[in-house]
């Protein structure tokens, strides 16, 4: 009866090397990846076009010699706000599942970069870093 039970096992999928669930496709194993280098690419282009806001005269118009120390306060203020809200967007994975919780961060992270230009304050420029932080 042992011997039959372990006859009835299908071998383990392999894809790519790895050996996954059933269930997993090709497409499932290379949106964790793709997911990364599209979160790569949009904060690589948020964090240039948010020191060129900052020194640009029709801005911010923050001296250069300044500009180090005013993107390092943005970005404690604005981590010290992505941590705290991230316990809860942790909760909200859980509750409405992977996918879902994905596209909505792809939502709000084209949101918050194409808003960028038009944040007239410095409190404002934290928030939506702080937002872009927890669209990560």
């Amino acid at each position: 009866m042992i011997k039959e039970e372990i006859s009835d096992k299908a071998p383990p999928k392999i894809i790519l090397g790895m050996s996954v669930k059933r269930e997993t496709t090709f497409a499932n194993t290379l949106s964790i990846p793709m997911i990364f280098v599209v979160t790569t690419a949009a904060g690589a282009y948020y964090n240039t076009q948010q020191v060129t806001l900052l020194t640009n005269p029709d801005y911010f118009n923050v001296r250069r010699t300044e500009v180090g120390r005013t993107e390092g306060n943005i970005l404690f203020y604005a981590t010290l706000v992505a941590v705290i809200v991230s316990i809860g967007v942790g909760y909200t994975f859980d509750l409405f599942g992977r996918r879902k919780m994905i596209a909505g961060s792809y939502i709000l992270l084209v949101f918050l970069i194409w808003t960028l230009p038009y944040t007239p304050t410095i409190f404002l420029l934290i928030v939506n870093r702080a937002g872009v932080q927890v669209a990560f």
